[in-house]
């Protein structure tokens, strides 16, 4: 895989597992943190000018080890499900940071 060709998501492990090299994480705690605890996909109809249109949307919770506990949502036609879960795990990362 060529780095153009990375995911979003590969991208942000890539980089989670670079930091947790550095601060000698073991790997059985650097793989608990690295997974979304949960992704939800939902499907619903919408009617738009007398069509009937389904729309694809994802919800993410990458982990409850800190709360109020903040994930990833999309509802767009260009999202997918290793987006979301990016987007939920940066927010943990940020979370335990404390921002």
């Amino acid at each position: 895989m060529s780095h153009s060709d990375e995911s979003f998501l590969s991208s942000v492990e890539l980089m989670f597992d670079q930091a947790a090299e550095l601060v000698g994480l073991p790997d059985d705690l650097r793989h608990k943190i690295k997974v979304c605890n949960s992704t939800y996909t939902v499907r619903f109809g919408v009617r738009l000018r007398n069509k009937l249109f389904t729309f694809t949307g994802y919800r993410s919770v990458h982990s409850e080890h800190r709360e109020p506990v903040k994930g990833g949502i999309r509802y767009s036609p260009h999202a997918d499900q290793d987006e979301v879960e990016a987007l939920a795990s940066l927010m943990s990362l940020k979370r335990s940071f404390g921002y």
